[in-house]
């Protein structure tokens, strides 16, 4: 049930944006739109004692471990947390076997969609918004802002794609 509301939440945002004059020219009007149209259920997750990161801090938490750990794939969509019946924009990781491990969160979420990201697109993005823009915004969706809506505008290269798993 819970994958379904997420899906219908994406679905329901995208329709929102689907006649946007603003983004006409746009692959995407939104990030709903991409990760309904790239993003990939993920299974459940499981929480793990030695990974723990700090509230409220998902996409550092995720960004620092997949870094630390190559066997860790850094994702970010929106999942459903235990807490509330509301979608959040969210990073978890993915272990070797495509199980989430919820590393922000207390208990799991109950539903997760989003993109799996190589390490080297990673750092990429994140270098280039630290040269160029003087940031150190964690966030590949919602700080695109950053690269004039670029993953919007086109999508995104082969190379950003975990393990060559495409949306």
């Amino acid at each position: 049930m819970s994958i379904t509301m997420l899906k219908q939440f994406l679905q329901d945002n995208t329709a929102l944006f689907k006649h946007s004059k603003k983004n006409s020219n746009y692959k995407y009007k939104s990030f709903y739109e991409l990760v309904l149209e790239l993003g990939q259920e993920m299974k459940p997750a499981r929480t793990s004692k030695e990974l723990t990161g700090q509230r409220k801090n998902c996409y550092g938490n995720c960004q620092a471990l997949a870094f630390m750990e190559p066997e860790l794939t850094y994702c970010e969509g929106f999942a459903i947390p235990n807490t509330i019946d509301f979608p959040a924009s969210h990073a978890w990781l993915l272990d070797k076997s495509g199980t989430v491990i919820e590393v922000t969160w207390e208990e799991p979420g109950r539903a997760y969609l989003g993109i799996a990201f190589s390490t080297t697109f990673i750092k990429s993005i994140l270098k280039e918004r630290e040269e160029n823009k003087g940031s150190n915004y964690l966030s590949l969706l919602e700080c695109n802002h950053l690269e004039g809506y670029s993953f919007l505008k086109y999508g995104f290269p082969n190379d950003a794609y975990a393990n060559g798993i495409m949306g």
